[in-house]
């Protein structure tokens, strides 16, 4: 390698690794065991990957495959799946091998999983609930911002056990149902 050459410049590059390295990937093979396969360091690698497209084409695809075969595994674990398999019995003296179809049931967990990273507005943990226009927020005053959120936390039921709210709003708002409430009266209020 001439001298001050970028790492990966190595011209060690044959057109075999492309296939190669396709097959590999849709098996599970990681760039670092593949550059080890090769018998090249990693950062000569990543040189060829960045300057033989179709080598990183391949690597992309082989990738893909590899990514969709999981997916699959995975939604067939979340779903259930049956299977063929074979048994041995023993039968008037003698061992037969039968074929058979188990069951494998739905996995909860995988359930979970499937529904976070496909669904993450409903099934995450952590509920964001949104309320305003973006900097809404900023223009109100400590009040009216403290009075916003109570009367949200009432309608979505996260109010503290009691905790009582009495809200108006103003009737002379130019834009039915936009007018800015105002806290009148809560519980604290009163102790």
């Amino acid at each position: 390698m001439p001298a001050g050459a970028p790492p990966g410049s190595n011209s060690k590059f044959d057109p075999k690794y492309i296939g190669m390295v396709q097959l590999a990937v849709r098996n599970g093979a990681t760039d670092q065991e593949l550059a080890a396969d090769i018998g090249v360091h990693e950062d000569t690698f990543r040189g060829w990957r960045n300057t033989h497209p179709e080598f990183s084409q391949a690597l992309k695809i082989g990738k893909d495959v590899a990514d969709q075969r999981v997916e699959r595994s995975l939604y067939q674990k979340a779903i259930g799946f049956k299977y063929l398999t074979q048994k041995a019995f023993m039968y008037r003296g003698e061992i037969k091998v039968v074929e058979v179809v188990e069951y494998n049931p739905p996995d909860t967990t995988s359930i979970i999983f499937w529904l976070k990273n496909r669904k993450p507005q409903v099934w995450r943990d952590m509920r964001q609930i949104e309320m305003g226009a973006p900097g809404s927020f900023e223009a109100m005053a400590d009040d009216e911002l403290e009075a916003e959120i109570l009367r949200k936390a009432a309608e979505i039921g996260v109010l503290p056990p009691k905790t009582s709210v009495l809200i108006e709003y103003d009737a002379s708002a130019k834009v039915p149902g936009k007018s800015k409430p105002k806290l009148v009266k809560s519980d604290e209020d009163q102790s």
